[in-house]
């Protein structure tokens, strides 16, 4: 199920406390210094989890690696690792600051890739053992109706395509598939646990479609 460009924020108001930044690609170390100086109260991080390695065809460590996750593992990211993510989320909400998650759930890294994220984990086309996840969780020729196995159309009545085809080749996970919801769940479980406040699901610019099912399944 494609969840894509609807932003949506979960937190709770607290008299003025109104102003959210965004810290992207920041080291957790240079977000509590920017936090201290700016007297900010919400705070939106770039995905935490694990990402493929972009070190090719003139792209070298582009900020959209961090949007093509190996697993959920919080190890190591370019921002750190999980001991000072969670230390940095303690820190901040003894502020009163909250923290956000740009959680990526619908998608994992390129499909017909190889090799090993940030945190040394292995994967492959459809194969990503961290999760684990396997050729069995993701949408293909079996629900996605266009040829080439990509959202070839954005417009109303399309919904399906939408839903069940890869955005730019990235392999789409299937969100009917139970296995994937828990491990959807799990992750965002522990990030909660660690005291986030909430999170972004990217699915704004389509609002002809329904994803309540998606949202009622995670949340």
């Amino acid at each position: 199920m494609r969840t894509i460009s609807w932003s949506i924020w979960i937190w709770r108001r607290a008299g003025n406390r109104g102003k959210l930044k965004k810290l992207f690609l920041l080291s957790k170390s240079h977000r509590r210094h920017i936090i201290c100086k700016n007297v900010i109260w919400r705070v939106k991080v770039s995905p935490v989890n694990e990402n493929r390695v972009v070190n090719s065809d003139g792209n070298i460590r582009p900020w959209w690696e961090r949007y093509q996750p190996v697993s959920y593992k919080l190890d190591t990211t370019r921002s750190g690792n999980e001991a000072e993510f969670k230390s940095m989320v303690r820190r901040c909400n003894s502020a009163g600051v909250r923290i956000y998650v740009d959680a990526v759930i619908n998608h994992m890294c390129g499909a017909g890739g190889t090799g090993v994220g940030t945190g040394g984990s292995s994967y492959g086309h459809l194969h990503y053992p961290a999760v684990p996840y396997s050729s069995l969780d993701f949408n293909g020729a079996h629900n996605c109706p266009t040829a080439s196995g990509n959202i070839e159309s954005y417009a109303p009545g399309h919904e399906e395509e939408i839903r069940n085809c890869r955005l730019v080749s990235l392999s789409d996970l299937n969100q009917d598939n139970g296995w994937v919801d828990k491990k959807i769940v799990e992750f965002m479980n522990k990030l909660i646990s660690f005291g986030v406040a909430g999170f972004r699901l990217e699915i704004r610019n389509y609002p002809h479609l329904n994803w309540a099912p998606f949202i009622t399944n995670v949340f």
